[in-house]
C-alpha cells in the first residue's frame, strides 16, 4: 500500500471504532515508514486520530492501545517544517496533543508553534481559542508575558480588524470566562483581572 492507502485505513479503523489492537499497530509501524510522504495536515490528522480514544456506545474507553509512544516523538519531530502552512484547526489540535503527551522541544514550542499562534490568535474561532487556552494552561507557559499581554489576551478585546471590537452573548462571554478562570487556576502568576472585569460585563 502506498502513504494514502495506509492513511485511509487509519481514518476507516478510527470512524468504526476497531478495535482491533494487533491491526492498529499494524498500520502505526506503516505510517512511520512513509512518514516524510505525509504532508503537514497528514501529520496533524494523524495525530489527531492516533491520540483520541476509542469508545464504547455508553462512552467507556476500549482500552485500545493503537500505538507506541516512539509514533507520536517521530511525528513531532518533523513538525516544525510543516507547522508555517498548517491551518488554525490543525495547530490547535497539534498543541492538545504535544501538551497531553509532554512532547516536544522548547523550541518547538517557543519558536514554530507559539510563533504560529501569535499570529493567527484573532482570527480563532471561540472554540479555539478555549482549547488553546487550556492547553497553554495545562502546559503552565508562563515564561513570556508579551506573549500573553500583547497577542493571546488581546483576543478579549480585539477582532481581526479592529481593535476594542470584540462583543459577547452572555452565555459565550461566560464560556471565555470559564476559560480564563481555568488559565488563573493554572498559571497565578498570569494577570486576567482586566479581562475577567470585560467578560463580566457582557455577562451580566
Amino acid at each position: 500500500m502506498n502513504s494514502m492507502n495506509v492513511l485511509q485505513a487509519a481514518i476507516i479503523l478510527h470512524c468504526y471504532k476497531v478495535p482491533d489492537q494487533a491491526l492498529w499497530t499494524k498500520v502505526s509501524k506503516n505510517i512511520l515508514k512513509m512518514l516524510h510522504k505525509y504532508s503537514g495536515s497528514d501529520l496533524a490528522r494523524l495525530l489527531d486520530i492516533f491520540d483520541t480514544d476509542l469508545k464504547n456506545e455508553k462512552g467507556g474507553s476500549l482500552g485500545v492501545i493503537k500505538c507506541d509512544e516512539i509514533f507520536f516523538e517521530r511525528i513531532t519531530g518533523i513538525l516544525p517544517i510543516q507547522l508555517k502552512n498548517l491551518k488554525k484547526e490543525n495547530i490547535v489540535r497539534i498543541l492538545e496533543v504535544l501538551v497531553k503527551r509532554n512532547l516536544g522541544s522548547e523550541r518547538v514550542f517557543r519558536d514554530h508553534l507559539l510563533l504560529k499562534i501569535e499570529k493567527t490568535i484573532l482570527t480563532y474561532t471561540q472554540d479555539e481559542y478555549i482549547r488553546t487556552l487550556k492547553a497553554l494552561a495545562d502546559k503552565q507557559y508562563v515564561d513570556d508575558s508579551v506573549f500573553w499581554n500583547q497577542f493571546i489576551l488581546r483576543y478579549i478585546y480585539d477582532t481581526p480588524d479592529e481593535v476594542g471590537a470584540r462583543t459577547f452573548t452572555p452565555k459565550k462571554a461566560k464560556q471565555l470566562w470559564d476559560a480564563i478562570f481555568y488559565l488563573k487556576i493554572k498559571c497565578p502568576s498570569i494577570d486576567v483581572k482586566d479581562q475577567i472585569q470585560r467578560l463580566e460585563f457582557f455577562m451580566a
